[in-house]
């Protein structure tokens, strides 16, 4: 004669089923809650990796380029199509396609149309669960050689650039009100880049 389950094996198994639902669920909830600060490292990296670039002299050829050449520095644009990206881009060759030197412009930002057509180096899509504020977006951010010089919004003499990340669904407001679904880079004239949860940029 087949027995049943007692009371206490039923519990036993109940307990453990509800504990390892509890567990996956955190951690699933976990893996879908993204870590904002990774995201702004990334960020970054790739605005430290303009002024490397700047400061190496590295040659770039652009799409209009007939070869590699040192450019006239290198910044970092969000990209106006699309808030969750961003773009790296060189400035003009120092040198012109007859083989002379040539002026850096006095635009050094972020230009994709003609008569400018600013090279890109590479795009970089944020994590799918965060994006930038959109309106105001972060001003173009440039390093001239051979300092090498920064720029924000083509000025060498404005204030501290902050540049905005977020969770999906956050507004600029709840961010300029502290919100923990935001986190901030800040780019000093002096070419310092540091990332910080509060909401105003800490004095150098």
């Amino acid at each position: 004669m087949n027995k049943g389950f007692s009371l206490f094996e039923v519990l036993v198994v109940s307990s453990i089923t509800i504990f390892i639902s509890i567990t996956l669920i955190r951690s699933l909830s976990s893996l879908s809650r993204v870590n904002l600060e990774r995201v702004a490292n990334i960020v970054a990296a790739d605005i430290r990796l303009a002024q490397q670039l700047t400061l190496s002299s590295h040659q770039f050829r652009g799409s209009q380029d007939p070869a590699a050449r040192i450019r006239c520095g290198y910044g970092i644009s969000q990209n106006a199509q699309n808030i969750s990206s961003y773009v790296l881009y060189a400035g003009t060759p120092t040198i012109n396609p007859a083989g002379l030197p040539q002026p850096c412009p006095a635009d050094r930002n972020f230009q994709p149309i003609a008569p400018q057509n600013t090279p890109i180096y590479k795009i970089t899509n944020l994590d799918r669960r965060v994006d930038f504020v959109a309106t105001p977006g972060f001003n173009d951010v440039f390093f001239e050689p051979p300092g090498p010089t920064t720029y924000i919004n083509n000025s060498s003499s404005a204030s501290t650039e902050k540049i905005t990340i977020k969770r999906i669904g956050t507004t600029g407001s709840q961010c300029d009100s502290g919100s923990s679904n935001c986190i901030y880079i800040c780019v000093y004239l002096s070419g310092r880049t540091e990332i910080t949860k509060n909401t105003t940029c800490p004095a150098i």
